[in-house]
C-alpha cells in the first residue's frame, strides 16, 4: 500500500485525511548519496528496477537505503 507524506504540519484542509503520514527528511539526508547513486544506475540502465527492489527486499539485515528510499 502506498503512503503519501507531507513535509509540514497539517493545513486544516480536506486533503489532510489523505496526507496522514509525515515525511522524515533526515532519513533522506543521511543516505542522499546512495539514493543518487541508485537513481543514476536506474536512469542509465545499468541495473533494472526489478533487480534493485529484489536486492533491497532480500537483504539481511535490511540495508539503510531501503527506509531512505521509502521516505
Amino acid at each position: 500500500m502506498w503512503r503519501v507524506h507531507r513535509l509540514g504540519p497539517s493545513a486544516g484542509l480536506p486533503v489532510d485525511a489523505v496526507l496522514r503520514a509525515r515525511a522524515r527528511p533526515e532519513r533522506i539526508r543521511e543516505h542522499y548519496d546512495e539514493l543518487l547513486r541508485a537513481a543514476g544506475s536506474l536512469k542509465r540502465g545499468w541495473v533494472p528496477a526489478s533487480l534493485l527492489l529484489t536486492r533491497l527486499k532480500n537483504s539481511s539485515p535490511q540495508t539503510p537505503l531501503a527506509p531512505a528510499l521509502a521516505e
